[in-house]
């Protein structure tokens, strides 16, 4: 990646004024709850329906890098834990701590995603079938996935999915009891089980790069990787979609290189609503949320 963008400050120079003009103060835009929730609804992996527990890392998290310079990528990791930090989520700040949070620079995602499946690699080998597929019809430079396991409230793994079918098919072979999920502690507000982020992957074209600097990549890759989110359609912040995100940093209109208001109070709510909450109250407080982050008047 090339060299990284200098900022460059903004000054504010003193200008004559009439005394008897009137100045206006605004205040920070009104959030719509309706229209931040709506929005979370569309960039969130359907697989994380809102009457289920939202995807999250519950272990620190250990951002690695491959594929980039040693001082662009320590810049990448460095905005990751940065951004991990702030939303709540926990890190690992171990040296040589067990990466998992990975950013791959590749120069082609798609191609290189099929010869890990092919070698039955370990960063795809748990993906069920319909997850491959969803990988697959990711358009653009970005393929993105996490490995994510279901555990129970004692954070035992419970088996989902085509592991359901084997252990029914085998209880019966065996002529045991059927796997079950006993809990005493469950109710509209709480679910017996979450959803843990084990592993997550965000594997970039080398050339979509060539003009975003770190920071960039590294927001982009915070939100795809802290939460199981997905680019709004076509790239692009679409009609319903009304607040800016970083999401479509790879978009062909004007980008966002940044974690946004709208960003930042999603991941703060995923991560501050409990792993055993329903996904539509890990969003219920996107409003006040986005409030606090557009009074805090920066990042």
């Amino acid at each position: 990646m090339g060299s990284l963008a200098l900022l460059a400050p903004i000054c504010a120079h003193a200008q004559d004024s009439d005394p008897e003009e009137t100045i206006v103060v605004e205040g920070a835009p009104e959030v719509d709850g309706s229209d931040a929730r709506q929005q979370a609804r569309d960039i969130t992996h359907p697989l994380d329906g809102f009457a289920e527990p939202l995807a999250r890392f519950q272990g620190p998290i250990c951002p690695g890098v491959w594929g980039m310079r040693p001082q662009n990528a320590q810049l990448v990791i460095d905005r990751i834990y940065f951004n991990a930090e702030y939303v709540g989520a926990p890190v690992n700040i171990e040296e040589n701590c067990g990466a998992n949070v990975w950013v791959i620079v590749v120069d082609n995602p798609a191609v290189e995603f099929e010869k890990l499946v092919e070698k039955s690699d370990s960063l795809v080998r748990p993906l069920t079938p319909f997850e491959r597929k969803r990988v697959r019809q990711q358009k653009g430079p970005v393929r993105a996935w996490q490995l994510i396991t279901t555990r129970d409230e004692n954070g035992e793994r419970v088996a989902t999915g085509h592991e359901v079918a084997g252990a029914f098919a085998e209880a019966k072979v065996m002529g045991t009891p059927p796997p079950s999920l006993p809990t005493t502690n469950m109710s509209r507000l709480r679910l017996p089980i979450r959803q843990d982020i084990e592993v997550a992957i965000v594997m970039v074209e080398r050339k979509a790069l060539a003009s975003l600097d770190a920071v960039a990549l590294a927001d982009y890759a915070t939100m795809r990787s802290l939460a199981r989110t997905e680019e709004p359609e076509d790239g692009e912040v679409g009609e319903g979609d009304v607040y800016d995100t970083v999401l479509s940093l790879f978009g062909e209109e004007s980008p966002n290189d940044r974690l946004t208001v709208f960003d930042r109070a999603y991941l703060r709510g995923v991560y501050r609503s409990g792993p055993y909450r329903p996904a539509r109250m890990g969003v219920a407080s996107l409003k006040p949320l986005m409030e606090e982050e557009l009074a805090k008047g920066g990042y």
